[in-house]
């Protein structure tokens, strides 16, 4: 949704601009370059560094930074695999009461994200509707949202276990997330998604544990349960690379 996203990267800028982040040199003394400022300098040649910039300023607990990771994360150029990274990370970090300030505003984001944008969560919209405390606003979203087709809803496991794979770049892999619910990215020492990387995160958002393997970490039929997350890193030789492969065997849902 071309307009949400704009909307929410032109607010906060301000409040996002005071962050801290990398040093530059201005005259003779040395003062930090705001997050956001060097996050929206390099987005055009860099955007998997911006995204790791605007996660960084939500991480530290800067609200206005947290809107705009979720704005550059549903722009249209972002896959479903960042959304869903950065709505679930932004969801975090409200339960766990580290963005203190606009909480209502990024819970009404969240709503309009999750119902409007792939991948798309009736449910999730609701509830961060009713959280704005505006209980009209859930109901409108989720009727608007259902005549638009929203899918969200996992439907019934089934008992065939079927085999999704492919490789996880810095932007996921978005036939694996639909297939599985299995978010999968390529990361850094600090967990942060990155171009190149030894590190594999892993999280399976499905409603039964799933196995995942992958070969150049030496891992193989790792079991997650639902909602549990994991970090492999490439066995010893492997270079660094910008994507790494793996499976993913999953109950076929219907």
């Amino acid at each position: 949704m071309k307009s949400l996203a704009g909307v929410a990267l032109a607010l906060g800028t301000a409040a996002c601009a005071g962050s801290r982040g990398e040093m530059m040199m201005a005259g003779p003394e040395a003062r930090p370059e705001p997050r956001e400022a060097r996050a929206a300098r390099v987005a055009g040649r860099d955007p998997i560094e911006a995204f790791r910039l605007y996660r960084k300023g939500a991480e530290q607990g800067d609200a206005a930074c947290a809107a705009k990771f979720l704005a550059f994360a549903d722009r249209k150029e972002g896959t479903q695999s960042q959304r869903e990274y950065a709505r679930l990370f932004v969801e975090r970090l409200l339960a766990e009461g580290s963005l203190k300030e606009s909480k209502a505003e990024l819970h009404r984001q969240l709503a309009l994200s999750w119902s409007f944008n792939a991948p798309r969560n009736p449910g999730k919209a609701r509830r961060h509707a009713e959280a704005t405390g505006k209980a009209g606003l859930a109901e409108e979203l989720v009727r608007e949202a259902g005549t638009k087709g929203v899918s969200g809803a996992t439907g019934k496991a089934g008992g065939v276990s079927v085999m999704a794979e492919g490789t996880a770049w810095a932007g996921g892999n978005d036939r694996i997330l639909e297939a599985s619910g299995v978010l999968a990215f390529v990361v850094n020492e600090a967990g942060e998604p990155v171009f190149r990387g030894r590190r594999l995160w892993i999280r399976n958002g499905n409603e039964r544990a799933v196995t995942v393997s992958v070969a150049a970490a030496g891992v193989a039929h790792r079991e997650l349960a639902p909602g549990q997350e994991a970090t492999v890193e490439l066995s010893p030789g492997e270079d660094p690379t910008s994507g790494i492969d793996l499976q993913v065997r999953y109950c076929w849902r219907r």
